[in-house]
């Protein structure tokens, strides 16, 4: 199982286009020329998510608690599978309704957005509120299905990776290495502890906990490895 989740995980993780905004002054080149700092590029989808069972209940159990109308999601998951098309088209979707209020959106990948001006410049208070308004449901259902899109796509059986997870974070040194899976599932329970506590977030256990194939080693003993359930 384990080198079955990981060759897939390596074969089909999504790479978002994404460049990261420039902080400071524009880079200037030898030869005097100013460059604008660079714009991220919302991700494109390539492969399709057939979801089983534990996801596609996961999304139903999403549905019923909203309390606007899920028929996008409804049409997508109607066949268990979320497709690349489909999910580049209700990307499209959302860039354009914010942009319908001078805002630019772009998806970041993972289930996450970036939202700003095509100015540069702060946002209104008027603008946000009406693009919420208008769009926070269209983008509420877009980062549900794009943020169980990645989980399929890299754990299609939804094995539970929490010593792989938990591996990734102590190579990291994050967490020490008598941390266990328990304590793990302790304080994601409870929202406390090095990796959920308030002010805890860090990139590198973000990315541990999205995939932790890729970001750690992998290597379990044979009998710590998970099963899929």
């Amino acid at each position: 199982m384990r080198y079955a989740l990981r060759a897939l995980a390596a074969a089909l993780t999504i790479y978002a286009a994404a460049g990261l905004m420039s902080c400071g002054q524009p880079n200037t080149a030898d030869d005097g020329a100013s460059h604008a700092p660079a714009t991220p590029s919302n991700v494109n989808y390539t492969s399709d998510a057939k979801l089983n069972p534990y996801y596609a209940d996961s999304l139903n159990v999403k549905m019923k608690r909203m309390t606007a109308n899920p028929d996008i999601m409804k049409a997508i998951l109607s066949d268990s599978v979320i497709s690349a098309d489909e999910l580049n088209e209700l990307q499209r979707r959302v860039v354009g309704c914010y942009a319908d209020f001078g805002l630019v959106y772009v998806d970041l990948g993972e289930g996450q957005s970036q939202i700003g001006t095509a100015s540069g410049q702060p946002m209104g208070p008027d603008s946000t509120s009406k693009a919420d308004a208008q769009c926070q449901d269209l983008n509420y259902q877009f980062n549900v299905l794009a943020t169980t899109y990645y989980q399929s796509i890299r754990n299609p059986d939804h094995a539970d990776l929490t010593l792989y997870i938990v591996q990734c974070l102590q190579e990291h040194g994050i967490v020490g290495q008598t941390y266990t899976a328990d304590d793990y599932r302790r304080d994601q329970k409870t929202q406390t502890g090095p990796v959920f506590g308030k002010d805890a977030f860090d990139a590198q256990a973000h990315a541990c906990q999205s995939d932790p194939l890729n970001n750690g080693s992998g290597k379990l003993p044979k009998e710590a490895q998970p099963s899929a359930r």
